[in-house]
């Protein structure tokens, strides 16, 4: 389940980012009956920075939708970005994802 997201500039939105989760063998994860959420944090960090849910666009392909809100992507992430994964629940368990990055670029001034 390699998932990574960005670059995307600090303090950026409000847009849509959609990708697919899949399994360790590469089929697409089946997200019917289950919801997914993203957990970030700063490397070091003793809170979760970033807590969303996220939209399941296409369930049977795993695919999902995060719109960032004004305060997720607030703080430069770029080496090695912000620590993150996904909770997959379903029907009383947590499926947690491997962990990926989120990395964010300082926007111009």
């Amino acid at each position: 389940m390699a998932i990574k997201l960005g670059p995307f500039k600090k303090g950026a939105y409000g847009f849509n980012i959609d990708f697919t989760i899949n399994n360790a063998d590469g089929t697409a994860k089946d997200l019917t009956s289950q919801s997914v959420n993203l957990k970030a944090w700063i490397s070091g960090a003793s809170a979760v920075s970033i807590s969303a849910s996220l939209t399941v666009t296409s369930a049977t392909i795993g695919g999902c939708r995060w719109t960032p809100n004004s305060a997720s992507l607030t703080q430069v992430q770029n080496t090695p970005g912000y620590n993150a994964y996904l909770e997959i629940t379903s029907a009383g368990y947590i499926e947690p994802t491997e962990t990926f990055t989120i990395s964010v670029d300082e926007a111009a001034p």
